[in-house]
């Protein structure tokens, strides 16, 4: 029987803030449901008894309603003693309440500017604050969730002619952007195993979402409460870091002139004015002012590969029997995540250079699976090495659905002094290689009218340099340089896509250190995540419906010193 993930979390109590609507009552709706007890917070209680009303009868007892405006010190510390004094303590907090109002912040009121900063800031610091403390004097595992957003990252222009009106809000999501990594480097030094994760969607169909906004491509509030329910049933020493999640069309674009990014104006949007839709209006999101025992946690995940959600069985339907091709199968990631996908019922490639391992591979499967996996010989550095294995992919299986780039090379030694001809391997292997590959996987599917998957096995140094550890050289060399260019093809190829009117998701997975053989000796003192770690992450995004693109997922295990 396929788990969940979610078992450790029976009946352990979970606290969501701006529950009354949208995000924040749809996961309440599905961490009841999952077995948790659940503390929903919010000013508008009647909503929250509504929503109550609407679970199952079963149901509705594991579900506790409490006012609570997220602004007010005082109301935060009455609801979170109130849950220490009657439920003994929260053990996730998921930080969703939110403010946007429009309005240019040079002449806007200072009184909304601080209402904003107070509910999308300090509330979270104020919550989080509560349910470290209970978590650290109650010595147990917990997690923390932040819904950040897009603008957490980077900003928007509008279109030439409409005001800016996000004003504040952009600065709230990215000093959440600041405190996810804040929090996670203090949980660390503090010797916890408490999870930090920041969720980023574009737009969601909510409250909180102007009218003007609704014309674009939407992302529905169920999208987001499965990102989040993925996040909290990884293993106790994986942390998702960093989850992005973007409606399938959705016209942002971020220049690669160093220019701000702005919203590209189609005949499919029909927006005359996408970012001045206020008119004065105000938007909440409430919708509120919107250790111990580890070992034996870790044991359990040990012996199986948890897949939460069930993807397996229901969310991998459309997959079935269809063809995806891994580079780098022979092991680590691409190993694991091939055996993976051929239990989900897909038709695998396995891409390597030493095809006999991937052979042994299949020797591995049940025998009524083994057909499902297929040894090619490629070394995707090559350009025609590539196309004779694409060819004959197309030749003998019709075509490709998925392609996962996993192939990667790393030397150990210093750009300096090292010899050139490693480099341009390096080089050659993690970004030629990509684009040979993604190349005609793309031709397959827009030849065929598929809307395919396309999946780049990113890296932690694809969005900062690591220093090494203890007192070893840096030894990375070319590979960060490759991993950032990773960063920049996967935007370069998602607006690509768009723009050709396909339905094609392209997606970057950033694992922190992991266990495989590319990693340097020198890192296998550090806190590392397992190959199939990756591959739950890869498995859910592949299992999100057709109008969801996971862009980009950071995993790193608990207590990475970097």
């Amino acid at each position: 029987m396929t788990t969940t993930g979610m078992e450790r979390w029976q009946n352990r109590v979970a606290v969501v803030t701006g529950a009354s609507s949208g995000i924040g009552a749809t996961l309440t709706r599905q961490l009841v449901a999952s077995g948790m007890i659940v503390v929903a917070l919010a000013r508008r209680v009647p909503r929250l008894e509504e929503l109550r009303e609407q679970l199952p009868d079963d149901q509705r007892s594991r579900m506790r309603i409490r006012q609570c405006d997220v602004t007010s010190v005082e109301s935060v510390d009455s609801a979170f003693d109130w849950i220490e004094t009657e439920l003994g303590g929260a053990d996730i907090l998921i930080n969703n309440a939110g403010k946007l109002e429009g309005g240019q912040l040079a002449t806007m009121s200072l009184d909304t500017v601080q209402q904003i900063l107070q509910t999308n800031v300090m509330g979270v610091v104020s919550c989080t604050q509560r349910v470290f403390q209970s978590l650290r004097k109650r010595k147990t595992q917990g997690h923390v969730v932040i819904m950040n957003s897009i603008v957490g990252h980077y900003l928007f222009n509008p279109l030439p002619g409409s005001l800016q009106e996000l004003n504040i809000y952009p600065a709230t999501k990215h000093a959440l952007t600041a405190i996810t990594e804040l929090l996670r480097q203090e949980f660390r030094d503090f010797k916890t195993h408490i999870k930090v994760t920041s969720i980023s969607p574009g737009l969601v169909d909510t409250e909180m979402v102007p009218q003007s906004y609704k014309r674009l491509p939407l992302l529905q509030p169920e999208d987001v409460a499965n990102a989040i329910m993925y996040a909290l049933a990884t293993p106790p020493h994986v942390q998702v870091h960093e989850l992005t999640l973007k409606p399938m069309g959705e016209p942002f674009y971020v220049p690669s002139t160093g220019q701000t990014p702005y919203i590209k104006a189609s005949r499919r949007t029909r927006v005359s004015c996408p970012i001045a839709p206020f008119s004065g209006a105000q938007s909440t999101q409430e919708e509120e002012v919107a250790g111990e025992g580890i070992e034996e946690e870790e044991a359990k995940y040990q012996n199986s590969i948890q897949f939460p959600i069930i993807v397996r069985e229901r969310s991998m339907e459309r997959w079935q029997n269809r063809v995806a091709v891994v580079t780098g199968a022979s092991s680590g990631i691409g190993a694991a995540l091939a055996k993976e996908l051929v239990r989900a019922g897909v038709i695998v490639v396995g891409l390597a250079r030493r095809v006999e391992r991937v052979e042994a591979l299949k020797e591995e499967l049940p025998d009524e699976l083994q057909s499902h996996l297929h040894a090619v010989k490629c070394d995707v550095g090559v350009e025609a090495s590539v196309a004779e294995a694409f060819d004959w992919i197309e030749a003998e299986l019709g075509g490709i659905d998925i392609l996962v780039n996993n192939a990667g090379l790393l030397y150990s030694g210093q750009l300096l002094t090292m010899p050139v001809e490693q480099l341009q391997h390096v080089l050659q292997v993690n970004l030629m290689g990509v684009v040979y590959c993604t190349q005609r996987a793309f031709r397959s599917m827009q030849q065929r009218d598929v809307a395919g998957h396309v999946v780049l096995i990113n890296s932690l140094t694809g969005h900062h340099i690591i220093h090494p550890p203890s007192e070893s050289l840096q030894t990375l060399n070319m590979y960060p340089v490759t991993k950032h260019g990773i960063t920049a093809l996967l935007e370069i190829m998602r607006q690509e896509m768009s723009g050709l009117k396909t339905q094609i998701k392209v997606t970057s997975i950033s694992p922190g250190v992991t266990r495989t053989e590319i990693l340097p000796g020198d890192y296998n003192i550090l806190p590392m995540l397992q190959p199939e770690d990756i591959a739950a992450g890869i498995m859910y995004a592949l299992a999100t419906p057709p109008h969801v693109q996971v862009h980009q997922l950071t995993i790193k295990p608990i207590g990475e010193p970097f």
